[in-house]
């Protein structure tokens, strides 16, 4: 079993994230809330939140997001 794998709330805002950090989040099936707030995010690739099917809520507010591709919040519900 990985570590968190139950984790229903994750919260790394203020930590100068540059980019949704797809690949730690994707086993995170219980996640319910992801605060990803006062980061550098710019860009939210596509299938970025791939995984994350229960996510209920999601805050990414006082980023520097300039683009979002196309399928960058497939899979949430």
């Amino acid at each position: 079993m990985l570590l968190g794998k139950g984790l229903t709330q994750l919260d790394v805002s203020q930590n100068s994230l540059g980019v949704v950090p797809s690949a730690a989040l994707k086993n995170l099936h219980h996640l319910l809330i992801l605060n990803m707030n006062h980061n550098k995010v710019s860009v939210i690739h596509g299938k970025a939140f791939e995984g994350l099917d229960t996510l209920e809520i999601l805050t990414l507010y006082e980023n520097k997001i300039y683009n979002v591709e196309v399928d960058a919040f497939k899979g949430l519900e």
